[in-house]
């Protein structure tokens, strides 16, 4: 039977993102773009891409399900910083987003959970950071960061401030100290209703190289500081962070509490970290995080596995999506076809043919979806970088008449067009 295909639409999905549970308020010391960059070799980032967007999805019965989504909007040359991607321990403050909307997944519709917006000043640094909650249908404050830098737009202060129901009241202050170029001290303060009251310090130690060794934290007893807890940081050969042990202080002598591993791929390339507690003989895994990463560094996906006693079990996963932009440093060349997906009918056979343009050689995941958003087929397809021509032929995929969607994931890039056969 001879059939008649029309081209129904064509756009590259920004595809959703996700949000995850752990620090959704601020808890004392925050992670900052500082304290980061004096820890980037844990990081790889690739100059001309930022983050736009994860999905989190929820193992439940060997199926994964969306749970949140989080999406970030930029202005100018802004990144996502040393935003990380496995542990997500500062994933709404590390990025340099202008605004920051988080949806739940209800099911059936995505609802708004937090929204976040971002200041910066004539130099583009940031001044400050609000929060918002949606409740009973509106966004109300919760809570706001307000930052003050130096002249080479290092971070020398924050202010944590919460909406009491009319006003911003002051909670909490974090004065940055540095050594030259490098994090030297973080002293907390508490608001206590007239003055600003020491609670707790972290002080950084570092060896040769300007490698971080030790961190260690103190809690203010109201006439002097008092040792809590360090953490010990351990390096290989090849200069890469391979584990992080935090012991508490006991008085007299230091114990072991959790660790964390480090792991690297071929190309040494972190990708991996693993957590273990510490029972009074011996470590215990917990907790795993393992990224996927494409050939230009950023992750893909991350996993997240528990350990039962026996098996690591899935547990969450985040799907990222990204997008180019001019950094300062790298020109994009202007292309108006560059990650688009065309689809042209054969008007002699049964054929289509998929035209895409990517920016990587590997394969791409090829979905065909109906209507009523049952799966047609599903193949792996090779790509190289500039145009990729596919060839389907629809009496071989058993296609009637009907409409159709098309999705090619190729890295972290998503494309979807529609066609109807008649």
């Amino acid at each position: 039977m001879k059939r008649r295909i029309l081209v129904l639409a064509v756009l590259l999905i920004p595809a959703f993102a996700f949000t995850q549970q752990r620090q959704l308020i601020p808890e004392g010391i925050t992670g900052t773009n500082e304290i980061s960059n004096a820890l980037k070799w844990e990081r790889t980032n690739a100059p001309n891409e930022r983050l736009t967007s994860f999905l989190m999805e929820f193992y439940n019965m060997g199926v994964w399900m969306a749970s949140d989504s989080v999406l970030f909007e930029y202005s100018g040359s802004h990144g996502h910083n040393q935003f990380d991607f496995i542990g997500f321990q500062n994933w709404y403050l590390e990025p340099d987003y202008s605004a920051m909307n988080w949806y739940n997944y209800s099911g059936t519709d995505w609802e708004n959970v937090q929204q976040s917006f971002q200041t910066f000043d004539e130099l583009d640094y940031r001044t400050s950071m609000q929060m918002n909650y949606w409740l009973s249908g509106s966004w109300e404050p919760s809570y706001r960061y307000l930052y003050s830098n130096d002249a080479t737009g290092r971070i020398v202060e924050s202010t944590f401030q919460f909406w009491d129901g009319s006003v911003f009241e002051d909670d909490h202050l974090i004065e940055y100290e540095y050594d030259g170029d490098l994090p030297f001290r973080e002293t907390v303060y508490d608001w206590i209703g007239s003055m600003w009251e020491e609670y707790s310090q972290t002080v950084f130690n570092y060896g040769p190289d300007d490698r971080l060794e030790y961190v260690n934290f103190y809690y203010w007893m109201g006439i002097g500081w008092e040792t809590d807890s360090r953490d010990i940081y351990s390096y290989n050969a090849d200069n890469q962070l391979t584990s992080i042990v935090h012991q508490n202080y006991t008085g007299t002598d230091w114990e072991d509490y959790w660790k964390t591993e480090l792991k690297y791929d071929a190309q040494g390339r972190h990708n991996q970290e693993i957590e273990y507690t510490w029972n009074g003989t011996e470590w215990l895994p917990y907790f795993r995080q393992t990224a996927t990463l494409s050939a230009g560094g950023l992750p893909e996906s991350t996993l997240w596995e528990y350990w039962d006693g026996y098996l690591w079990l899935n547990y969450y996963r985040f799907i990222y999506r990204y997008e180019e932009y001019d950094d300062g440093t790298v020109a994009i060349e202007e292309d108006p076809v560059s990650w688009a997906m065309k689809i042209f009918p054969n008007p002699a056979t049964d054929q289509i043919s998929i035209l895409v343009r990517t920016g990587i050689d590997g394969y791409g995941n090829l979905h065909i979806t109906d209507m009523y958003g049952q799966l047609v087929a599903s193949l792996n397809v090779p790509l190289s970088t500039g145009d990729n021509l596919i060839h389907l032929n629809l009496d071989d995929l058993g296609m009637d008449a009907g409409q159709y969607m098309v999705v090619l994931r190729s890295g972290s890039k998503q494309f979807q067009a529609k066609f109807l056969v008649q």
